[in-house]
């Protein structure tokens, strides 16, 4: 499969499905009452914006499916019997996005419903629409302001919806979301991320269910625990997430609502989530139960080990690569972090490959060739026959450490390690701190 293809083509058939709906339709008035919107963008994840974007020009989009049950009830305040005035809603997020300049992402997110079903509460004229209907499609731009080398990010985003919904889907009205979103990463396995915004609209109202919405205070949290189950990467991912009405508003009790699930990134590129929650109160949208299933592509990768770790390794990705051989022995302790262990009984927690020496025949009497093959001069456990410095003793810290020299100055700067606070990464001369390495 050719990816930006694959992504471009979403994207197509996305706006198609559309206008073709926003023709077809005569923009009755309804309300939204899905509170689970998965953003677009290169870096979010479950319901939650990122702060990150993906390098100039890369694409990212996927989808994601949830439904959802006791999606709106006749009762929200809690003091009264529970009637689903929406029993059950099915939909599919089409998720398409690009990144410029390294700081900027336009994305596009088109809600497909593909079932809704109303309860028992359900008391309007005519039934709602039950087939298959997209709703409002959200155009989010999203601007990176800080971005500290994936360990932070600081970013404004603007979803803004457009009225391409009815029933259950859609407003009927353009909407506004402003939201506010720090990104954090403070270790290589986890990272938090937040979302405050204010979500402006023209009042809607739903009849059935006696629900008037407006104006809104919205907030999301997000957090992300990674770890390897043998050399396959796992994300366990939740989201809370909610809203509040702003002032001269009628009251309604405040949807809030939590997800959680599994995210595997076994192909470079791929994240495939599933995972469920529920409403953690009975305001709209928060359903009695949730299940939700997602594969998305992007070409940024929220590095789930960690910001880069500078080692002469793949360093220009961006990631932390705590084993670079994959041998299985992290780095700090492989005496030879870029050659994997041979796995052989012979020294197998040194992570060096073990060389099998091509001897000549000794016969009596003769000196054997093993002892000038196996003479180490400087004791720093490489053979003079492999030791560039026969003479000197390698220092180990992790840079060349197998051709059996120090490396007084890993990063050339001329700075010596010793005195360098930053051994890997070269000086900056500018006036400025120039002896701190």
């Amino acid at each position: 499969m050719k990816t930006p293809r694959f992504l471009a083509a979403l994207l197509v058939t996305a706006l198609a499905a559309t206008a073709s709906t926003a023709r077809a339709q005569d923009r009755p008035t309804g309300v939204d009452v899905q509170q689970f919107r998965p953003g677009p963008g290169a870096s979010d994840y479950l319901d939650i914006l990122g702060g990150f974007t993906g390098k100039h020009l890369s694409l990212a989009g996927g989808f994601l499916v949830n439904h959802a049950t006791g999606v709106l009830l006749t009762d929200r305040d809690g003091a009264g019997d529970k009637v689903d005035v929406v029993d059950s809603e099915s939909v599919v997020d089409l998720l398409v996005s690009m990144s410029f300049f390294d700081a900027i992402e336009l994305g596009v997110a088109l809600p497909v419903i593909i079932g809704v079903k109303p309860g028992a509460g359900w008391a309007g004229a005519d039934d709602p629409d039950e087939g298959m209907q997209v709703g409002d499609m959200r155009v989010v731009p999203k601007i990176t302001i800080v971005n500290l080398e994936r360990a932070f990010a600081l970013a404004v985003a603007v979803p803004m919806s457009l009225p391409t919904g009815h029933d259950f889907g859609g407003y009927g009205a353009f909407s506004i979301e402003p939201t506010l979103v720090g990104d954090f990463v403070p270790a290589s396995y986890f990272r938090m991320t937040v979302n405050v915004g204010g979500r402006f609209r023209e009042d809607a109202t739903l009849t059935s269910g006696d629900l008037a919405l407006g104006k809104e205070l919205t907030w999301g949290l997000g957090l992300k625990f990674s770890f390897l189950v043998g050399d396959q990467p796992f994300s366990v991912v939740g989201a809370f997430s909610g809203s509040f009405e702003l002032p001269d508003q009628d009251e309604e009790v405040p949807p809030f609502e939590f997800v959680a699930g599994l995210e595997w990134r076994g192909i470079p590129g791929w994240a495939v989530t599933l995972g469920a929650g529920a409403g953690l109160t009975r305001g709209y949208g928060a359903p009695d139960s949730r299940v939700v299933f997602g594969v998305r592509y992007s070409s940024y990768s929220d590095c789930p080990y960690g910001p880069e770790d500078y080692d002469h390794f793949e360093d220009d990705d961006g990631c932390a690569d705590w084993d670079n051989d994959q041998d299985g022995i992290l780095d700090e302790a492989d005496l030879c972090p870029n050659e994997p262990e041979t796995v052989n009984g012979v020294d197998d927690q040194d992570g060096c490959p073990d060389r099998v020496l091509d001897l000549p025949e000794v016969k009596a009497g003769d000196a054997s060739p093993l002892d000038s093959m196996t003479a180490d001069d400087d004791h720093d456990g490489i053979v003079n026959g492999q030791d560039a410095c026969p003479g000197q003793a390698e220092d180990f810290d992790g840079f060349l450490d197998e051709d059996g020299c120090p490396d007084a100055d890993n990063d050339g700067d001329g700075v010596l390690d010793a005195d360098d606070r930053c051994p890997l990464l070269a000086e900056t001369p500018n006036g400025f701190e120039d002896d701190d390495g």
